[in-house]
Formats: structure tokens, C-alpha cells, sequence
């Protein structure tokens, strides 16, 4: 007659608990030991014991309310809060930049107008300088005016 399976059972659900909560939690593969199917072809007698052993010994590890795995949460969190700050971050940092193209486009602009009012300045040197060549002229001329004026006929 086979031994009963019922004496294994929390040891067992135990195991299958801790292997589905470390599964949980990594990418690579969890191998730990499991019962046999049949066991009355068990080799190992203290298998059941082993299993016990592990699982009470890592127990912390499938208990969410355990230190560990609150500070887990909270680092979690805390990494989750850094991200939306990193991804207001960046936001910002795009619009500083689409603000400092708008910035460089003005700054262009500023320099053709700059261009433009030396240009201005130039043509209105020009126009001194001839203002001031008629003035002379003019000045001449009413100097040979007035000397015609004095001259008896």
C-alpha cells in the first residue's frame, strides 16, 4: 500500500507557492525540488522534510508584507516617480529647445534688420555728405551773386 499524500500536502503547497512567487519576480528559470508523483517509488525519504526546510527557510521571500518586500515596493515606486520626473524632464527640455531654434530664428532676422539699417545709415551719410556739397554750392553761388550785385555796371 502507497503512503498517503496528505501528511506532504503543506510542505507541498508551500513549495509550489514559493516557486510561483520567486517566478514572479526573476527572467530566468526557478528549478526547486518537487515531490514525487508516486510516492511509493520515493528514493529519498527525507524529501519532505528538505522541502519543509526550504520553504519555512525562504518564507520571506513569498511573504508580500515582509520588510523586504515593502521596501521593494517602495523602491519601485520611488524608481517610477524618478521616471515621470525624467519624463518631464525631457519635456521640458524639448521645448527649451524648440524655444531656442524660435530664439536663433529672431536672432537672424535681428541681424538682417541690423544689416539693413547700415545700409540705411550709409545712404544717409551719402545724402549728408551731398546736402552738405549743395549747401557749399549754394554758398558760392550767393557769394558770386552778392559780388555781381556789388560790381557797377
Amino acid at each position: 500500500m502507497a503512503p498517503s499524500a496528505l501528511p506532504f500536502e503543506p510542505s507541498y503547497t508551500a513549495l509550489k507557492s514559493l516557486r510561483q512567487k520567486v517566478s514572479n519576480y526573476t527572467t530566468t528559470s526557478v528549478t526547486l525540488p518537487h515531490r514525487p508523483k508516486n510516492l511509493s517509488t520515493d528514493l529519498h525519504p527525507y524529501l519532505d522534510n528538505a522541502i519543509v526546510t526550504l520553504s519555512t527557510s525562504t518564507a520571506y521571500l513569498y511573504d508580500d508584507n515582509a520588510p523586504w518586500a515593502v521596501r521593494v515596493v517602495e523602491v519601485k515606486k520611488g524608481v517610477e516617480r524618478v521616471d515621470t520626473k525624467v519624463d518631464e524632464v525631457d519635456e521640458v527640455n524639448k521645448k527649451v529647445d524648440e524655444v531656442d531654434k524660435k530664439v536663433d530664428e529672431v536672432d537672424k532676422k535681428v541681424d538682417e534688420v541690423d544689416k539693413k539699417v547700415d545700409e540705411v545709415d550709409k545712404k544717409v551719410d551719402e545724402v549728408d555728405k551731398k546736402v552738405a556739397e549743395i549747401k557749399t554750392e549754394v554758398a558760392e553761388v550767393k557769394t558770386q551773386v552778392n559780388d555781381v550785385k556789388l560790381q557797377p555796371f
